[in-house]
């Protein structure tokens, strides 16, 4: 199971009400009608915070994602998958792969919009979104920034499914 589906189930465990899906939403990964449905949602946001999630409500949707702390427990419990044969379509994403296997480290604050970028792609084979990736890696490697080995990790999860 992916990193993605395993934090809805997850989420969905501690819900008593509403949906998860996955957010279209840059800022997130997921997002919930369940404070619609609630009168009181204070012990929920304490269960999801101590399960390594934060949650932000606005407008009655709430917006949930990992904390630093949640991403880098993933990281340690994924392993690296065998990488897929190079092929002339995947070839981008491929090298961008490597380039994060290779040259990653951990998931840092300012990565972590790269690994929920990808996370949100594959989980709805966004390919159209995915084509932004080998750009965000070059952008991070001119301002020489730490690139996540977890998100090359799960760039050649999706592309091994492909």
């Amino acid at each position: 199971m992916n990193i993605c589906e395993a934090w809805k189930n997850e989420i969905r465990g501690l819900l008593p009400c509403g949906f998860v899906k996955i957010s279209r939403d840059e800022g997130f990964l997921f997002v919930s009608d369940y404070p619609k449905r609630m009168e009181n949602t204070l012990a929920l946001h304490r269960a999801l915070v101590n399960a390594g999630f934060s949650v932000t409500v606005e407008r009655g949707m709430a917006y949930l994602d990992g904390t630093l702390e949640k991403y880098r427990q993933a990281d340690a419990e994924t392993d690296f998958p065998c990488p897929p044969p190079m092929t002339e379509e995947n070839a981008r994403l491929h090298h961008a792969a490597h380039l994060l296997a290779a040259q990653g480290g951990p998931v840092q604050t300012d990565s972590m919009f790269l690994v929920r970028h990808i996370l949100r792609c594959s989980a709805l084979a966004d390919d159209k979104g995915l084509s932004l990736v080998p750009g965000m890696v070059a952008r991070m490697k001119r301002e020489k920034e730490l690139l996540p080995a977890l998100a090359g990790k799960i760039l050649f999860c999706y592309l091994s499914k492909k």
